[in-house]
């Protein structure tokens, strides 16, 4: 689990703006969470792997309300990330947004819940002027959506180099461009100019090595 807070009361002024989180393998341990809770503002989570399928369930990017000590989270970026389960829950949300946050972007996130029976990439608990695009469903309505078959490298994705898709997968070419850009995946791989993907993988047979070791 990975939690930010930005406090900003009680005498406190911590000021966490601008970050990025990317590139990590977020694996949920049995009863437990692979996620991430922000209450922070100006920051853009990428390229990042979330497994769920020990867990079961779970709301995996979460941008979180006011609380007593903090202001609801705003101007959060949330693109190309990866999220599965291959648990059968009713339980799993890709990115939940709680009431009072603003400015939440949500682009190109790619769920696979291949026996699932209530997953659902975004939750909008009552956000101001969010924007979502080119998700696997950009409503909670996504019954068939989360059920397709992304082609990963391995039909039991237990490592991120299994989550790498093949070429016929479908968020090969099913994104859309987002600000800020980002030049490459997970593995460090170069992205394609040919096209705009989901999900934190460029595909395998069009990975172009951009320098940092990885598959």
């Amino acid at each position: 689990m990975l939690w930010i807070q930005a406090q900003n009361g009680g005498g406190s002024e911590e000021r966490i703006r601008n970050f990025v989180v990317e590139r990590n393998w977020f694996a949920a341990p049995t009863a437990g969470y692979a996620n991430t809770n922000i209450t922070a503002s100006s920051g853009t989570l990428r390229n990042n792997i979330f497994d769920l399928s020990a867990a079961g369930s779970g709301s995996v990017m979460n941008a979180g309300p006011a609380t007593v000590c903090c202001a609801a989270a705003s101007n959060l970026n949330y693109y190309n990330n990866t999220i599965y389960t291959s648990a059968n829950t009713s339980s799993v949300v890709g990115v939940s947004l709680s009431a009072g946050t603003t400015g939440i972007v949500v682009k190109n996130n790619l769920l696979y819940a291949p026996i699932a029976t209530g997953a659902t990439p975004i939750h909008d608990g009552g956000s101001t002027a969010p924007t979502f695009a080119n998700n696997t469903c950009n409503t909670s309505d996504c019954t068939t959506g989360v059920t397709t078959d992304p082609h990963f490298a391995s039909a039991t994705p237990a490592s991120p180099v299994d989550f790498r898709p093949s070429t016929a997968g479908y968020g090969v070419n099913g994104g859309i461009a987002v600000y800020p850009a980002t030049s490459d995946d997970f593995f460090h791989c170069a992205n394609n100019a040919s096209h705009v993907r989901m999900g934190a993988f460029e595909p395998k047979a069009e990975a172009i090595f951009s320098g940092v070791a990885g598959p």
